[in-house]
């Protein structure tokens, strides 16, 4: 089961490149790996043996001693890749839904009482910061009544 904590750990060791792949099973000590493209499955062929030792150092460093004092480890010894065109469509619907919350306007009529209230600070930069903060607020009010 010691192995199977390679789907924990499995963003840390692929940074950036865990968005377009994602740990599916492990059969045998082999790791299938769903890919998003064909692209990104070239790339991560290239760094496929980077990849297992990066993540049998980590598997290694977590392990625990058996209490009979054997010091086996469990490895990853190959991955597998495979194309997965609906990991690719759930990702695509993601950063969608994303943008449809982000282009969400902010009420004009509310935004120029706010800009008005703190027209009385006689420092521009005060005033620039609060309105982020404002709008950074008002954004998050849409998000949340979005969910």
């Amino acid at each position: 089961m010691e192995i199977h904590q390679v789907f924990l750990f499995w963003d840390i060791v692929l940074g950036e490149l865990a968005s377009h792949a994602q740990p599916d099973i492990i059969r045998d000590n082999t790791l299938w790996v769903k890919v998003s493209d064909s692209v990104w499955m070239q790339q991560l062929q290239f760094e496929k043996q980077t990849i297992i030792e990066q993540i049998n150092s980590e598997l290694s460093r977590l392990s625990k001693k058996s209490r009979e004092g054997t010091n086996s480890i469990p490895q990853i010894n190959d991955i597998k890749f495979k194309l997965d065109p609906s990991f690719s469509l759930a990702k695509q619907n993601q950063t969608t839904q994303a943008q449809e919350l982000e282009s969400k306007t902010i009420d004009e009529s509310r935004l120029k009482s706010f800009e008005s209230t703190v027209k009385s600070i006689n420092d521009e930069n005060i005033e620039k910061s609060l309105k982020s903060l404002w709008i950074a607020i008002e954004q998050r009010k849409i998000k949340t009544d979005h969910n």
